[in-house]
């Protein structure tokens, strides 16, 4: 059975608009099967590449039309503003653990 990930890389620039975004988009993620609270790690030395975030979240979720679901929520597109003003270095990927 394969596993579901929405990973998400970035800065913070600007801690207001960060909270406001994870107010609203935190119970959406939830509501979609997300795992809440996310793993979160912060990113400590680079090894290799010019990769510049501060941290990594890993939400995990049931399936791959979950996270359609909540990405493509009205509700949560009311706040991509407040997103992307907010981090910076953002990206947002979708995982798929394959089984071995």
């Amino acid at each position: 059975m394969e596993k579901n990930y929405v990973v998400v890389t970035g800065s913070v620039a600007d801690v207001a608009m960060v909270n406001a975004y994870k107010e609203v988009a935190s119970p959406i993620m939830k509501k979609f099967g997300g795992v809440m609270p996310p793993q979160s790690y912060k990113v400590g030395e680079v090894l290799a590449g010019n990769f510049k975030s501060e941290f990594l979240l890993k939400i995990e979720f049931p399936n791959l039309e979950s996270i359609a679901g909540a990405f493509g929520a009205e509700e949560y597109k009311a706040v991509i503003g407040e997103r992307d003003q907010g981090f910076s270095d953002l990206n947002i990927f979708i995982l798929t653990e394959e089984s071995k």
